[in-house]
């Protein structure tokens, strides 16, 4: 081993040490609610756009754009 090389190692990892000693602890997570009352109700069909393209979802999986308003693939 280099000379010159040991001492940046023992920097290296004097500095991986520091940071996660530095760490602060984690804060509680806030408690969840279960109402779910908001998406529950009729079901409609959803198109969403993006600039004047409309998301697709293809059979195999694939989400793209198109700019066919009547696409089978826009809706779900």
């Amino acid at each position: 081993m280099a000379p010159r090389a040991r001492p940046l190692r023992l920097l290296l990892a004097a500095l991986a040490l520091a940071s996660c000693a530095a760490a602060p602890a984690p804060e509680p997570r806030a408690q969840r609610s279960a109402n779910l009352s908001h998406i529950t109700g009729t079901s409609r069909t959803i198109q969403m756009f993006l600039k004047n393209r409309y998301l697709q979802l293809m059979p195999d999986g694939t989400v793209n754009g198109t700019t066919d308003v009547s696409s089978v693939y826009s809706e779900y």
